[in-house]
Parts: structure tokens; C-alpha cells; sequence
């Protein structure tokens, strides 16, 4: 991934593998998410004009979709070192802050995930698109800030960012469409 890139430019391999330990211990997070936004989908595009539905579609699946991915980030709160210790060792407890922030990242990704979908399914792949690139530069900003500041977490601090810039669009965005 780009994160990965970019920490190996910037900083070693060495960071760049604490970043992907964070990345592959937090898979789990999203896999939920990502079955109920296909079914976000589906929904939404078949439900037609019906706001009432879709919002009641899409609030529904807002409130299970990070059913894994929230008790991983609390769980990472507190034990955030052990975990990085038991699966890969001591010699990586230094990716542990990664990983807390690489679960906070997936909590919000899990719900954007079915924002983003409820969006496609109101085909309306411009807005989506619009969203990402907004908080792309958004996200490329606050790196090149972050980085001189915060170091090698700069790069999951501005993936956050940018998915704070893409929940806001998008329910913005479904808002206007169902007021």
C-alpha cells in the first residue's frame, strides 16, 4: 500500500513492516463491514424513491457494521503491546502505537464503508468520487504536516483524517438527499 511506501522512503523497512503488523492484526475489523455495505447496496438501489426505507436501511446497517471493529480498538486501548508481542515477539512491541491507531482508523472505515456504498447505490458513483478525492488531498495534507511532528504514525493519523473528511461528505450527502 502507499503506507507502506512511504515509510519505507521516509523511514526504514523497519517502520514500514510496524506499519503492516498493525495493518494485518486489524484485518478483522473490517471484514463485517464490508458484507453489510454490499447489502447496503443492493438495498438502497432497489429501494427507489421510499427515503424512509433507505434511511432506515442504512441506519441499520451503520449500527452493526462495526460490531468487530470497535471492541478490536478498545481491546487495542489496553492491550495493544501484549498482542503485537504474542503474534510477532518482542522485537516488534514497537508497532504496538500503529496498531491502536490502525483499529481507530478501522472504526471509521467501517462505517464510511457502508456510507460509500448507500451512495453507490443511490448511483451516484460522481459524489463518491468527489468524497475520496476531497479526502485524499485532505489526507496528503495532514501527512506532509503530521509527519515532521508526529513521526512514522503520521501516515495512519492522515488516513484517519481523510476518513473523517469522507464520513462527513458522505452523510452530508445522504442528509441532503433524504432531509
Amino acid at each position: 500500500t502507499g503506507g507502506i511506501l512511504i515509510l519505507t522512503l521516509f523511514y526504514s523497512t523497519r517502520v514500514a513492516g510496524f506499519y503492516e503488523i498493525a495493518r494485518i492484526v486489524a484485518t478483522p475489523a473490517f471484514m463485517i463491514s464490508s458484507v453489510i455495505g454490499t447489502g447496503v447496496l443492493t438495498k438502497v438501489s432497489s429501494r427507489g424513491p421510499d427515503s424512509v426505507a433507505v434511511i432506515e436501511d442504512i441506519q441499520n446497517s451503520l449500527a452493526f457494521s462495526s460490531i468487530v471493529s470497535l471492541p478490536l480498538f478498545f481491546g487495542t486501548l489496553a492491550l495493544s503491546r501484549e498482542v503485537v508481542v504474542t503474534v510477532y515477539g518482542s522485537e516488534y512491541a514497537a508497532a504496538a502505537p500503529f496498531l491502536v491507531l490502525m483499529t481507530a482508523f478501522y472504526v471509521l472505515w467501517t462505517q464510511v464503508d457502508v456510507l460509500g456504498q448507500a451512495i453507490n447505490g443511490l448511483d451516484r458513483p460522481n459524489i463518491a468520487v468527489c468524497i475520496l478525492a476531497v479526502a485524499s488531498v485532505v489526507a496528503i495534507m495532514v501527512m506532509a504536516v503530521c509527519i515532521q511532528f508526529v513521526g512514522p504514525l503520521a501516515v495512519i493519523v492522515a488516513l484517519i483524517a481523510g476518513e473523517v473528511v469522507r464520513y462527513v461528505g458522505s452523510v452530508a450527502y445522504i442528509r441532503q438527499e433524504f432531509p
